[in-house]
């Protein structure tokens, strides 16, 4: 097995570079479903059930992995943060657990912290996904979750040092805004930094087209789109992102 076998197989089969990420406290359970249906039918093998409003992670979560994974046939991925007491949390249904850490958090458990000793089971069974992430920008969500340090989306050196610390220790590497999309020269220069073969997620206002062809080319391995599932006329959105997804996969 080699470093990066949790996050290849979650992602094996995937028809186009990117990967849904649909929040349960956002979404009834009917709207999920529909939309990873719709998913599946065009060649999506996994998505994220991921949110960082979860105060009700224990009366949601594990129920609704447990539904899902009887009327879907994609890999469920959950992405939820860690709690102060329990560490991360993690239903049993899920196929595999993204556990991230956040190198420009001022957080302890954000951070790295104890967060190695959480998983265990998970590691042994090959369904946890380590992933180191950044954030950039500043945002009061990512303030008072996850209490990022601001890192401005032009910053080479501070981008050097942060992923140079801590180079090819996880599965997947994690680049994050969500005040703007991500330049294409910070994800080139993550990826020289990191090297050709570790995988990059990019997520951050991609909504078109256009956003996910110029973040593959710059380097990322797969985007994450979220919030545009959440709209009413998410089909008609994600329609051309698929097209464009399957014309990328095609090219490769």
């Amino acid at each position: 097995m080699n470093r990066h076998n949790a996050f290849t197989q979650a992602l094996r089969g995937h028809a186009h570079p990117f990967i849904c990420a649909l929040d349960p406290f956002k979404l009834s359970v009917g709207d999920i479903v529909q939309r990873l249906q719709y998913l599946e039918t065009h060649g999506a093998t996994a998505a994220i059930i991921a949110s960082t409003d979860d105060e009700l992670y224990d009366t949601t979560v594990p129920s609704l992995l447990t539904q899902l994974r009887s009327r879907v046939g994609l890999r469920l991925i959950e992405h939820f943060r860690p709690h102060p007491q329990h560490g991360f949390r993690r239903a049993c249904s899920a196929n595999y657990v993204l556990m991230t850490t956040v190198a420009n958090s001022q957080s302890p458990l954000y951070a790295g912290g104890d967060s190695a000793t959480f998983g265990a089971r998970e590691r042994a069974e090959g369904r946890l996904i380590a992933s180191r992430a950044l954030v950039f920008g500043t945002d009061q969500k990512s303030a008072h979750y996850v209490q990022a340090r601001y890192l401005p989306d032009d910053n080479a050196e501070q981008l050097r040092n942060y992923l140079t610390a801590a180079a090819h220790a996880s599965d997947v590497y994690y680049l994050f805004s969500r005040a703007r999309k991500l330049s294409p020269d910070t994800i080139s220069a993550a990826r020289d930094i990191l090297g050709a073969e570790v995988p990059i997620i990019v997520s951050g206002c991609i909504r078109t087209p256009d956003d996910l062809q110029e973040a593959i080319a710059s380097g990322a391995t797969y985007v994450v789109i979220g919030s545009l599932l959440e709209l009413g006329d998410w089909r008609q959105r994600l329609t051309p992102l698929l097209a464009a997804g399957h014309a990328l996969r095609a090219g490769g």
